[in-house]
């Protein structure tokens, strides 16, 4: 599995200890355990894990009760990672074991310091990461009742803004602009630059991930009439970029260390067909000594652009889709 550094990194902190449990693990809703239990406890319907564990400890019967919603705490957290990291390989072999998991919700600590109780399945939907709510859909086609918890939790999606991503580009093409008109010089439009690099670290990054995969996945797929509707996901260690000046290839992991994406570089691809490019500045080199994809980052811009419009609108008919089934299965089925 490719290591980066998205928002699972909050979880990974909360998780580098297991044993013992800490009050700022995840919490656990009360649907893993028996409702009476848990809300004679808390009233506000949650328990911390180590709220769990403490109980389980009292006796033999209270630990034989809360293993497996400890437990489920356990895997719901690993599979919210892995839908951070868009490790699809990762996510389909938890819900292969357990479909349910993708339901359950833990506490999850934003990168901006908030916090909110989310789903594996609201993360992806967040995200709008179509390859893995699709293939959580896969796993619960034949059970109705599953069906109505994705159309539920798909209703309370919150999406992750991607505007400021697109308003940085547009922002970077004036300046650009600016500095043909010599309006201003290499320095404040490098700046620039770097500027646009860090938007991406936040918000692909440390947010939809699988998009920024996209602009490295390995052939000719980052172009104008692309309809983003290849069949297989986007994997980490087939996303490069090729670097033009040494000719090496660079891991995926490289290009988005925080370190350096914003710091040191900005990934741009344009029409290129092998990969993207890590580059400091986004302008031609006045002395046309070295390669560079000229205005390259306008076609990233678009393709981002239509990349987002292109999710946003298959989770848009899948609801609708699934809507309609839900509501013929319930015109036949006798109550």
């Amino acid at each position: 599995m490719a290591s980066n550094r998205s928002e699972s990194s909050q979880l990974e902190r909360e998780d580098s200890h297991n044993t013992p449990p800490t009050p700022d693990n995840p919490s656990l809703l009360i649907t893993v355990a028996p409702d009476d239990i848990l809300l004679s406890i808390n009233e506000n319907g949650y328990l911390t894990e180590r709220d769990l564990v403490s109980l389980a400890g009292t006796s033999r019967s209270t630990l034989l009760l809360f293993q497996e919603p400890i437990k489920t705490i356990k895997m719901t957290k690993l599979l919210l990672r892995f839908v951070t990291q868009s490790n699809y390989a990762e996510a389909q072999h938890i819900v292969d074991i357990d479909p349910n998991l993708m339901f359950q919700h833990v506490r999850f600590v934003y990168p901006n310091g908030n916090i909110e109780m989310t789903s594996p399945l609201k993360y992806a939907f967040r995200i709008y990461d179509t390859y893995m709510w699709k293939m959580f859909l896969e796993k619960i086609q034949s059970d109705l009742e599953s069906l109505k918890r994705f159309l539920s939790q798909a209703h309370e999606r919150k999406h992750l803004d991607l505007d400021p991503l697109h308003n940085e580009y547009t922002e970077y093409k004036a300046l650009y602009d600016q500095w043909l008109e010599e309006e201003i010089g290499d320095q404040e439009l490098d700046e620039a630059w770097l500027k646009l690099g860090a938007k991406q670290y936040e918000l692909l990054v440390r947010g939809a991930l699988h998009m920024l995969m996209e602009l490295c996945r390995e052939g000719n797929y980052w172009k104008t009439d692309s309809k983003f509707d290849i069949s297989l996901p986007p994997k980490a260690e087939s996303c490069r970029a090729h670097n033009y000046f040494d000719g090496k290839y660079i891991p995926f992991s490289s290009l988005v260390s925080p370190t350096k994406l914003g710091k040191q570089h900005t990934l741009t691809r344009g029409s290129a067909e092998s990969g993207a490019l890590p580059t400091s500045q986004g302008r031609p080199r006045r002395n046309g000594a070295e390669y560079f994809v000229i205005n390259s980052w306008e076609h990233d811009a678009k393709m981002f652009r239509d990349l987002h419009e292109k999710r946003n609108l298959e989770l848009i008919t899948q609801i609708s889709l699934l809507e309609q089934s839900i509501n013929d299965e319930a015109r036949i089925t006798p109550y």
